[in-house]
């Protein structure tokens, strides 16, 4: 399947999903004096798609025994495609997905390089504003990024 076939794919599902995703990234880290920055960043993701971040977050503030009052801010950047789970955003597509877990490796050239040694070079993220101990992980995978695809008991190579 190539990126536009998966992208028609994704525009066509309806409701919650659970998918596998294998995706091929680069990390975003400091430039400065970091002997990493080619490094390549393989993983394997399960998670949902098509799914409501807000309701997500309250139902989990719930199970902990919160008031469900989150209330999500708008994108930053992107436009959701309305009733599917993918957001455009300067000709580029981009799946997002709330992760269950995954697994990584980091890659230079073809030696795994322990997460220990990059930690200093990755950027610090910002505190979650949902106000829960088990966080709700939104994450937006570029449509190009994604090597392999499993939903609906079906193994997808992206081409």
């Amino acid at each position: 399947m190539t990126t536009t076939e998966l992208r028609d794919t994704m525009l066509g599902i309806k409701g919650s999903v659970i998918v596998t995703l294998e995706t091929e990234t680069k990390p975003p880290m400091r430039k400065t004096d970091n002997p990493y920055l080619d490094t390549v960043k393989v993983s394997e993701v399960n998670g949902i798609i098509n799914w409501g971040y807000e309701t997500a977050v309250n139902r989990q503030r719930t199970r902990e025994g919160l008031e469900a009052d989150f209330t999500a801010f708008p994108r930053k950047w992107g436009k959701r495609i309305k009733g599917t789970p993918l957001i455009e955003h300067n000709g580029n597509y981009y799946l997002e997905m709330k992760v269950q877990s995954a697994k990584s490796m980091y890659l230079l050239g073809q030696e795994e390089i322990p997460v220990s040694d990059l930690i200093p070079y990755f950027y610090t993220r910002s505190k979650s504003r949902q106000g829960i101990e088990k966080e709700v992980i939104l994450r937006d995978y570029a449509l190009e990024n994604i090597k392999g695809i499993r939903y609906a008991g079906e193994k997808i190579t992206i081409n």
